[in-house]
């Protein structure tokens, strides 16, 4: 029974990968924190959120007002999203010949001009796939996608022909320092 056990888990081994959160996942996740932001910098006031109907941010505002509490009575706070921007400022390799990653970072930028001028940024960052990218991005969303920088020039040619020179140069010494 044991020995039918261990065959199985070898036969089907369980990888533990997760899936990347989508732009919009992330966007949405630093919308919660600029909620509960928000409620502790303004405990007893009323927040109203500035949207403009023809602005491209407002699937963002109608995060801000799901499963909305932070309508109390008080003064009224206008909030309004100033920028909401996706960047991928580098490219790199995971190992020799691994798959190539992005560095993402995902920024959101609220403010108020009623009483006080009140701006609060948030981020998040991380790495993604390169291979994942349109999964990540929403097509319909520009805030959510960027343009990502090509591939540098040391792994798209040198690095590849240093490693075909260094494995003819293996299989050299080896066949003709045996002899």
């Amino acid at each position: 029974m044991l020995l039918k056990i261990i065959f199985l888990a070898l036969l089907f081994p369980i990888f533990g990968n997760s899936q990347t959160k989508s732009n919009l996942d992330l966007f949405f996740t630093l919308i919660d924190n600029a909620k509960t932001e928000l409620k502790k910098d303004f405990p007893n006031n009323q927040i109203i959120f500035e949207q403009d109907i023809r602005n491209q941010y407002s699937v963002l505002y109608n995060r801000f007002l799901l499963n909305d509490s932070l309508y109390k009575i008080g003064d009224k706070i206008i909030i309004k999203i100033d920028t909401a921007i996706t960047e991928y400022p580098s490219i790199f390799r995971d190992g020799i010949l691994g798959d190539f990653f992005l560095e993402r970072k995902v920024k959101l930028k609220i403010s108020s001009s009623s009483k006080m001028n009140y701006v609060k940024d948030f981020s998040y960052a991380d790495s993604v796939e390169i291979s994942r990218i349109n999964f990540i991005e929403d097509n319909y969303l520009s805030f959510t996608k960027n343009e990502f920088p090509t591939e540098p020039f040391w792994a798209s040619f040198v690095q590849p022909i240093s490693i075909a020179l260094f494995s003819i140069t293996t299989i050299f010494l080896l066949f003709f320092i045996r002899s």
